[in-house]
């Protein structure tokens, strides 16, 4: 049940948040994160670096529900918000990699994530790496139309 709470939450979110005069490449950050999220938590789980538990509809022991609700809208919102600044975007990717370091640990406390042989140093290496990526891309193809 968490992940289904969390991908409801992560949408209402989103819609409160979300600008309605967005390029579509903001929004295909969604799939960009789907994707970096996918080869991500598919590979550790065959590496035995942790593990996901829960209820709902699972890809390769990766639940859906969080790749459809968290993952895609906290990035489009972190592209939407990006600011052009490079000093700027990088407090902005902190409070994103901290925002996300939160809702790890408050998963991990209800058991629906399991670390095998993982810990939080690595996920806070993996989180910094893809928000620069995103990052990488919102200045790259989204903040130039703007």
């Amino acid at each position: 049940m968490p992940w289904l709470t969390v991908f409801i939450a992560s949408w209402i979110i989103f819609f409160i948040l979300i600008r309605k005069n967005q390029p579509i490449e903001a929004y295909l950050a969604g799939p960009l994160a789907i994707i970096f999220q996918l080869s991500i938590d598919v590979n550790a789980r065959y590496l035995d670096l942790y593990y996901i538990h829960g209820d709902g509809y699972f890809f390769h022991g990766s639940p859906l529900y969080f790749t459809f609700g968290p993952v895609f809208t906290m990035a489009v919102l972190f592209v939407q918000y990006l600011p052009k600044d490079k000093w700027w975007q990088s407090l902005h990717i902190l409070v994103f990699v901290s925002l996300f370091f939160v809702f790890e640990v408050i998963i991990e406390i209800i058991d629906a994530l399991e670390y095998v042989h993982w810990n939080h140093l690595g996920s806070i290496f993996v989180d910094v790496t893809v928000f620069m990526a995103l990052g990488w891309y919102g200045t790259k193809f989204v903040k130039k139309l703007n």
